[in-house]
């Protein structure tokens, strides 16, 4: 059975950006490897801490949302545990209700749209001839 997971990571501030694409990608790696899927990643830049961690005041923040399962969870701690590149980690597996607001949002097709709309759509900026 698959879960949604959504993971928050600090990597070194002192990387450069081309090593944080890299261990960015090798959590990917991991995640697509184990048969799970990568859903979004945001790359939030180098940020201030709240409190120093690792006698660090700044990191370089990532947001991952994937689905995967449970399993895969155990590797991706033991390599944020073992990589010295990442300061802090925290994986939160997604109830139901928060899925729908960490999924990214599909348009409507033209089709599913009502005929008043699909009109409206395709002509633009171009307001409707009235009869009267």
């Amino acid at each position: 059975m698959e879960n949604f997971y959504e993971s928050l990571f600090i990597i070194e501030p002192n990387i450069e950006d081309e090593e944080v694409e890299k261990v960015i990608e090798k959590v990917k790696g991991i995640i697509l490897g184990s048969g799970g899927s990568v859903i979004k990643t945001e790359n939030w830049g180098r940020r201030k801490l709240t409190y120093e961690i690792k006698k660090q005041k700044k990191g370089n923040f990532v947001l991952l949302l994937f689905r995967s399962s449970p399993t895969l969870i155990r590797e991706m701690e033991k390599f944020f545990k073992l990589s010295d590149a990442v300061l802090k980690f925290m994986i939160v597996k997604l109830r139901k209700k928060e899925i729908k607001f960490v999924l990214p949002k599909e348009e409507p097709a033209a089709s599913d749209l009502p005929v008043r709309q699909q009109t409206e759509t395709l002509a633009g900026d171009i307001p409707p001839v009235e009869e009267g």
